[in-house]
């Protein structure tokens, strides 16, 4: 038998809950990789994994964690973050830390693959689709959890993430009832100097204007995109709350508004708002 056959015969052991064997044979299997293969070569990194599931599966975590992680490290080496396998295991690795209530790793690692899926794939595509769903569950729990245990800054940070999100998924109503919560929370930290209740507020003012209240979400929006243009030194403190990177996604973020206003109202002069932003844009990438 060879060592493939070997690790694959751990993985059917576990899933019978012969663990005692899983556990050996996966362990034979992965040695005798590195020792033939080396530590990077695929069938290596295969074993690796397996071993990892017949640690999950037994509800030893940690143990798994280690061997996911040192597979992940390897395989983006050898095949990058868009590789099929990379992506694979990332989730795989993510749903562990989520069981383990590391939610900000689990958080981070959802998201790389939810960022990645997109680009290769698109927004359609039916593994987007399932990370879309995977990103979602977890700011939902994070929610959930931040509500029920944590301070006003955990649910803040909570709170302004999935409805950041949900905007991004086009779920408007359900996105201003969070963010309208998140907002005091967010803004009793700092008083009125919050970076990120700036942010959670223009993502309120889109979840208004998705649902087609346009009026009631323009001075709203304006209020807190200027605070944001006036304080880009501080976009980096914003990366957990559906961050702009820069002054320039600030004002395209007006810009898209003013468009899609004009799109349901036509005829009030938006598109001429938005063609001013969009001069004010040019200007400043020109410089």
């Amino acid at each position: 038998m060879t060592l493939t056959s070997i690790s694959n015969l751990a993985g059917l052991l576990a899933a019978q809950e012969k663990f005692s064997s899983a556990e050996a044979y996966g362990g034979e299997a992965v040695e005798g990789l590195r020792r033939v293969l080396g530590s990077d070569h695929p069938s290596t990194l295969n074993a690796i994994s397996s071993m990892g599931f017949v640690f999950q599966v037994q509800g030893k975590l940690p143990e798994a964690e280690r061997c996911y992680r040192e597979a992940l490290e390897a395989l983006n080496r050898a095949g990058g973050a868009e590789h099929p396998n990379t992506l694979h295991l990332t989730d795989n690795l993510a749903s562990l830390l989520e069981a383990q209530g590391k939610y900000g790793a689990a958080k981070l690692l959802f998201g790389q693959a939810l960022a990645v899926r997109r680009r290769v794939d698109g927004d359609q595509s039916a593994a987007t689709l399932a990370s879309i769903d995977n990103f979602e569950n977890l700011l939902r729990s994070l929610w959930d959890a931040a509500r029920a245990d944590g301070g006003k800054l955990e649910q803040g940070q909570a709170g302004a993430s999935l409805g950041a999100f949900l905007v991004s998924l086009e779920k408007y109503s359900e996105a201003e009832a969070i963010l309208a919560q998140t907002l005091p929370l967010l803004f009793s930290q700092s008083s009125t100097n919050s970076p990120a209740g700036f942010q959670a507020q223009a993502n309120l003012a889109l979840a208004i204007a998705g649902q087609g209240r346009f009026e009631e979400a323009d001075a709203i929006l304006l209020e807190s995109t200027q605070w944001l243009i006036e304080h880009e030194e501080l976009f980096e403190l914003l990366e957990d709350y559906g961050s702009p990177t820069s002054a320039a996604d600030v004002l395209q973020t007006r810009i898209d508004f003013y468009t899609a206003w004009d799109n349901a109202q036509p005829g009030q002069g938006r598109d001429s708002q938005a063609a001013s932003w969009q001069l004010e844009l040019d200007a400043l990438k020109a410089e």
